[in-house]
């Protein structure tokens, strides 16, 4: 029972918040924008870089195959 008293209270805290009722102060519209920008733009970097050295260890994988002799040239 205090668990639900204590959520019950969070959420009354909560709505309190100037943004969450549509603050019309410029700057707080401004970093909203910029911070889902680098948000966004975080995510296609680390997806990204994480393609990029798969790419790379398989491409190294592969390399070392060939050198040992253990492909056939099918692929």
């Amino acid at each position: 029972m205090p668990l639900v008293k204590a959520i019950l209270l969070a959420a009354q805290c909560a709505s309190a918040c100037a943004v969450c009722f549509g603050a019309d102060d410029k700057n707080v519209v401004n970093a909203f924008y910029i911070g889902g920008v680098i948000l966004i733009a975080m995510t296609f970097i680390l997806l990204g870089g994480l393609a990029y050295a798969v790419h790379r260890m398989e491409r190294s994988r592969l390399s070392e195959d060939r050198r040992l002799g253990l492909l056939d040239g099918a692929s």
